[in-house]
């Protein structure tokens, strides 16, 4: 009788133990870092030697450790005027560069490595006041005072600046090259169709 309770206990604890995770071996990863031209750390989908980056609580990985990331291809539909500059490989982790394209303006979002966005409108600074629509809809709204007179709108379908209503600190962007992260989740970048100047 002894026996059989000692034996009971001790798979009661096995069980217990192992729902705990302790005997669960950590998944291999190495992770991987995007960095856009500001110094920001991004999230684009790709793979790095063939294998699908990944996202979760703790950055972008990819399921394996590697000792060199001789193949990077991002994908190129998130990247938009964005392209990669340098791949870097420091033992641990890959760390993927990007630069700005050709183009001298352009609007776009890319979602950072926390599952928020980032908001990028570079070569407006001639635009006072301006708004993009988005073919895709926000999940929340947000504000951040760009500058003295204006503020950054985001909600629905569009986002844009707008008169500043100057109860906040200002983050005073370069007028040409305006670098937001929004405080808005997403597990996909919006896609903007139009630009209107508002006047």
């Amino acid at each position: 009788m002894i026996k059989i309770r000692l034996a009971l206990a001790l798979v009661l604890l096995v069980a217990l133990l192992s729902s705990c995770g302790i005997f669960r071996k950590e998944q291999e990863r190495t992770n991987i870092q995007i960095i856009d031209p500001y110094g920001n750390s991004v999230f684009v989908s790709g793979k790095v030697n063939g294998m699908d980056i990944k996202i979760d609580d703790k950055g972008a990985y990819v399921p394996s450790k590697i000792s060199g990331a001789p193949s990077v291809v991002l994908s190129s539909g998130e990247l938009g005027n964005f392209i990669q500059d340098e791949i870097l490989f420091d033992g641990s982790k890959v760390i993927i560069k990007l630069k700005k394209g050709a183009a001298e303006r352009f609007a776009q979002f890319l979602r950072s490595s926390d599952g928020k966005l980032y908001f990028y409108a570079i070569g407006y600074g001639g635009y006072n006041y301006f708004q993009f629509i988005l073919s895709d809809r926000l999940a929340a709204t947000y504000r951040k005072r760009i500058d003295n007179n204006r503020d950054l709108l985001a909600g629905g379908y569009i986002i844009g600046l707008g008169k500043s209503l100057k109860d906040m600190p200002a983050l005073n962007c370069n007028p040409n090259e305006i670098v937001v992260k929004l405080n808005i989740p997403a597990d996909k970048t919006p896609r903007i169709s139009s630009f209107e100047e508002v006047k």
